[in-house]
């Protein structure tokens, strides 16, 4: 059996799988009996069909056995770019449609109806000989004639370079010399795949030196294109700039057509390309059942027929893999289960790699024991995906269900489907829990209280608040003095969030206390506050030169600072413990030669950084306990201290074990541990 694995956009009626002939078909009719110049966008997103709905276009409107037709014209913008920069690319586009326009005359023995354009031509590009010619199609010959005839310096307006194109262009359709007495239809293709800036470039060119008589222009490009390559001209794309957006788009663009993704029935293209690679071999499979399998394909991969192609390469692919070790796929249900496992990976991978780390979970699910799988879907990636997306793979695993009714094998499956995976190692990015450390912070919480009670504020002071986590302590801290006005960041948006909430449930307006996400190390602001101000925070930062550095320039002259961070050997039964679970887990090989990244230095060292960072009047005051005073000390740390050993490890299930074996082991086994806090105090004179 052979199959063909490439990605080719069709030409014909014949191989519309998809139905979208009524589409090319109206649109053909359409640029057949309208005026010209007209330009017609195929909009939609990347791999959609949009360069096979061309094709079939150009088939329709091309057709020389017809009455009228159009000569085409083929532009790869993306081969452009591959090896020019943008300039010469852009200058590389105008030169090879012009050169197919006369490569079409002289074919017809008629190059002196062109004569006039090459003159307006060489006047026009002055840097042309310097441009690199490796243009697929484009001859030797051509290449040297290219720059002999564009070799004059001189140069002529836009507007004159356009009266020439369209005068050359007017005597090409009118003269009897077998060429199209319409004109010349230009398909322009791959404009979603160059930068979005040099895709506005290209428009604007053919506005405006080809917006002439006897030319259509059909467009394929995504609308995202159009507004990402427009921010620099009218900023972010929001309400206040969409009508802005809208008419630069609705004046290069008469006629915008989406493609009708949603609209596709994909039930024929299931059918046809699971035949040709055989997948369901002798299985006699009802109409019923393609109809649900279309329908799992629409709520997945969106009828995208670029993705719904590497749907079929993965399953030809874990099919002969299959046949080479378990023969797990000889069982039909099995087939069907196979099917939506790799839908899945390719529509969503980060819900894959869930269904990967957590096989046992999600078998629960799906035999109906619980819904603990789709609650932690919705726990952990409802800001990736949205509860609509969710709801649709909510939707799929419910069709799963009802074609399919043995998932014993369900875990062999989901390895047998992980081979074409493009998710590496499966490893989500541990982040802070912003919710979560506001329900288990009081230990933090605690010691920044320590911290504001050894503070003195001056009425109307700046402040910066470096590491503000949920806010509490900042809230604290300004309740001091509410004159203050406080500027405070987190790196973790999710503490932003959290942050923001308390502020709102304390009345404090966000003139008084601004939160927002930054990265501490960021910090480049030159003399503004009167107090910089960080609780629990700094010992994360193992640049502390650097960091200390810019502390030290951002506070203005007679500023202060007021840190409370860890010290030498703090948590040291902790940090041990998250060790011991890994060892226990059998994961250690994960942390052979690592060392947590903190920044735990002594009373010397912390009094010896600040003196070499410019301070005056250091104060570090060291405190030591057995940590009796702390409240869930070791739910504190596993939600924050333990971050760094989560990320070591690979998978979002060795994730969740190392940190309830953590939890399970400490609780059991320390009744003291040694806590470290440094309290610091030094001036800027």
């Amino acid at each position: 059996m052979v199959f063909d694995l490439r990605d080719k956009p069709i030409d014909s009626l014949d191989f519309d799988l998809l139905d979208t002939g009524n589409y090319s078909d109206a649109i053909s009719k359409f640029i057949l009996h309208s005026s010209t110049p007209m330009t017609i966008s195929v909009q939609g997103e990347w791999g959609c069909g949009k360069t096979s709905l061309m094709k079939m276009i150009e088939t329709n409107v091309c057709d020389t056995t017809q009455d009228k037709y159009y000569e085409s014209i083929w532009i790869n913008t993306w081969e452009f770019f591959v090896n020019n920069n943008s300039d010469n690319a852009c200058e590389q586009i105008i030169l090879y449609i012009l050169r197919e326009i006369t490569n079409q005359t002289e074919k017809q023995k008629n190059s002196t109806d062109v004569e006039d354009l090459k003159k307006n031509l060489q006047r026009y590009f002055s840097s042309v000989a310097n441009i690199a010619m490796d243009v697929v199609g484009v001859s030797d010959e051509t290449k040297h004639s290219t720059i002999d005839i564009f070799s004059d310096v001189r140069l002529t307006t836009v507007s004159q370079l356009r009266t020439s194109i369209e005068r050359t262009i007017g005597k090409l359709v009118k003269n009897q010399n077998g060429l199209s007495d319409s004109g010349f239809v230009f398909f322009i293709d791959d404009l979603d795949r160059i930068d979005p800036e040099n895709a506005i470039r290209i428009l604007e060119i053919l506005k405006n030196l080809f917006d002439i008589d006897h030319c259509v222009f059909v467009l394929a490009i995504d609308y995202d294109v159009i507004t990402r390559g427009l921010q620099k001209k009218y900023g972010e794309f929001d309400k206040k700039s969409e009508v802005a957006y809208r008419a630069y788009f609705d004046k290069l663009i008469q006629l915008p057509f989406s493609m009708p993704i949603k609209n596709y029935d994909p039930t024929e293209m299931i059918k046809q390309s699971l035949t040709e690679i055989d997948y369901f071999q002798d299985y006699h499979v009802k109409d019923q059942t393609y109809r649900k399998l279309a329908e799992i394909v629409r709520n997945t991969i969106n009828n995208n027929p670029r993705s719904w192609k590497r749907v079929v390469n993965s399953l030809f692919l874990s099919d002969i893999i299959d046949q080479k070790g378990k023969n797990i796929l000889d069982k039909f249900e099995n087939r069907l289960i196979n099917f939506v496992f790799v839908v899945i990976q390719i529509g969503y991978p980060k819900i894959y790699s869930y269904m990967l780390s957590f096989p046992d979970l999600f078998l629960s699910y799906l035999t109906n024991e619980d819904d603990k799988f789709l609650s932690l879907l919705e726990d952990q990636l409802l800001d990736v995906y949205g509860k609509d997306k969710l709801n649709n793979v909510a939707g799929v695993f419910s069709l799963l269900k009802s074609v399919a009714h043995d998932f014993v094998d369900t875990r062999e499956i989901i390895l047998t489907s992980a081979t074409t995976s493009l998710e590496e190692d499966m490893k989500l990015e541990v982040k802070y829990d912003g919710e979560l450390y506001n329900q288990s912070s009081q230990t933090q919480f605690r010691q920044g209280i320590n911290l504001i009670e050894k503070v003195s504020l001056k009425s109307g002071s700046d402040v910066l608040d470096i590491g503000c986590g949920n806010g509490k302590t900042t809230i604290e801290l300004y309740q001091t003095d509410s004159s203050v006005k406080i500027k405070a960041f987190d790196y973790s948006e999710s503490q932003v969030e959290v942050a923001c909430a308390n502020r709102a449930e304390a009345n404090i307006p966000d003139s008084s206390i601004d939160f927002y996400q930054m990265n501490a190390l960021d910090l480049n602001e030159k003399e503004q506050y009167d107090l910089i101000f960080s609780n629990a925070a700094l010992h994360w930062i193992t640049d502390s030169k650097n960091m200390y550095a810019k502390i030290y320039t951002a506070l203005k002259n007679g500023g202060s600072l007021a840190i409370h961070q860890g010290g030498k050997d703090s948590y040291r039964e902790l940090h041990e413990m998250a060790l011991t679970a890994a060892n226990t887990l059998g994961m250690q090989e994960y942390f052979d030669g690592w060392l947590c990244p903190l920044f735990y230095p002594t009373k010397q060292e912390m009094e010896r950084l600040l003196f070499e960072s410019g301070f005056t009047n250091v104060q570090v005051v060291s405190e030591e306990s057995q940590g009796s005073e702390y409240v869930n000390l070791i739910d504190n740390f596993a939600n924050a201290s333990l971050i760094p050993y989560l990320d070591r490890v690979k998978t979002v299930a060795e994730q969740e074990l190392l940190k309830e074996t953590f939890k399970t082991l400490a609780k059991e086994q320390i009744s003291e541990v040694y806590t470290h806090r440094l309290y610091i105090f030094a001036d800027k004179e």
